[in-house]
C-alpha cells in the first residue's frame, strides 16, 4: 500500500470522497484493524519529535549578542 505522496492539488481542496479514496479508508467506518497495525508497522506512531530547549539563562545572554548593541556602548562611553 502507498499513499499519494506527490499529489498536485492539497487534501483540503480536494472533494471528500476522493481524499477518501486516496487514502484507501473508509468514510463512515475508517480503517480496519488490518490496515491501521499495517500502517502503524510502515509509518510509526502519529508522533511529534521535540528538540530540546535551550536554557532561559542562554536566551538572555543571547540578546546581548548584537553587534549594533556593542557599537552603541562604545559611543556612548
Amino acid at each position: 500500500m502507498t499513499l499519494i505522496k506527490d499529489q498536485e492539488t492539497a487534501f483540503y481542496a480536494q472533494p471528500t470522497s476522493t481524499v477518501i479514496d486516496q487514502l484507501q479508508s473508509h468514510g463512515e467506518v475508517g480503517l480496519s484493524a488490518e490496515a491501521v497495525a499495517q500502517r502503524y508497522e510502515t509509518y510509526g506512531w502519529n508522533e511529534l519529535t521535540f528538540k530540546p530547549r535551550r536554557p532561559a539563562w542562554v536566551s538572555f545572554l543571547l540578546q546581548f549578542n548584537q553587534p549594533l548593541l556593542y557599537i552603541l556602548l562604545f559611543a556612548g562611553g
